[in-house]
């Protein structure tokens, strides 16, 4: 234990210390610093006001005040929807803002009844063309191409490419012999995905096991003319369907919902 003598000698070369480097001059004033008693250290060491900038009102972090945008809750900016202009099929766009008057001032009032949200958008076509449209436009247009969970339905223009990855099933990989000897394909479609141009312009990368049932006669003569067909993700159905193509026309359809997309916006990858 210490005794009272030590005790008094750790008292003084603590105040001795504080006296030194004149510790009293940097009071604060309740939970804030008096700036009266840190003025010396603020002009006389550079390092020390860096330091007490960067801590105290750092003029490099701005007040949430000046960041808010009332526009980036806004759920109608970056929609993706089919719009007819007037052509065969309708064309994709994007809600890119929200329109304003010549004071600046934001056109139109929200409505939780979309018919009667009077707010005006500008929206950009895949081919850069801009035009203004209201908000009960974009919810008629975005209702009219989704199906009852949100998701968009799409039409096939062309099949542009494929892509494999290494989860793909290889050729020597591809047949499968049963107890009595009997060797027969594989059924799979892991691993391939399919780059696809819509008829609204768009373009995506799906996967093989989306679109198949959707457009098999499509994806079986492209698979067939890019020589791709004896692939073992292919080569189980491909032949067959060409071989009753026009009894699948007559049954089938031509229908695919994208559900990379929800009510006009596009959802997050789940890994």
């Amino acid at each position: 234990m210490q005794t009272d003598a030590v005790k008094q000698r750790m008292k003084e070369f603590n105040e001795k210390i504080a006296n030194k480097f004149k510790e009293t001059r940097l009071l604060t004033d309740g939970d804030r610093p008096d700036l009266d008693n840190w003025v010396d250290l603020l002009e006389d060491d550079d390092d020390f006001a860096d330091e007490f900038n960067r801590l105290y009102d750092n003029p490099a972090v701005g007040e949430a005040d000046d960041s808010f945008d009332p526009d980036s809750f806004d759920t109608y900016i970056n929609m993706e929807l089919a719009i007819d202009r007037g052509g065969d099929v309708p064309e994709l766009a994007r809600v890119t803002k929200r329109l304003r008057d010549h004071k600046g001032n934001p056109i139109g009032t929200a409505n939780n009844n979309p018919i009667l949200d009077s707010r005006m958008y500008e929206v950009t076509f895949a081919n850069g063309h801009k035009q203004a449209m209201a908000a009960n436009a974009i919810a008629e247009a975005m209702f009219a191409s989704v199906d009852k969970e949100g998701h968009r339905h799409l039409l096939l223009d062309c099949i542009i490419d494929t892509r494999c990855s290494k989860d793909a099933v290889t050729k020597d990989d591809a047949f499968v012999v049963s107890f009595n000897g009997t060797k027969r394909r594989k059924e799979t479609t892991k691993g391939w995905e399919v780059l696809i141009q819509w008829r609204d312009g768009s373009t995506t990368w799906s996967k093989l096991k989306d679109v198949k049932d959707s457009y098999p006669i499509e994806l079986a003569e492209y698979f067939v003319q890019n020589g791709i067909s004896d692939e073992p993700a292919f080569a189980w159905w491909v032949p067959f369907t060409l071989r009753k193509k026009e009894r699948i026309v007559s049954k089938i359809k031509s229908k695919y919902w994208d559900r990379s997309h929800k009510y006009g916006i596009k959802m997050p990858k789940i890994s």
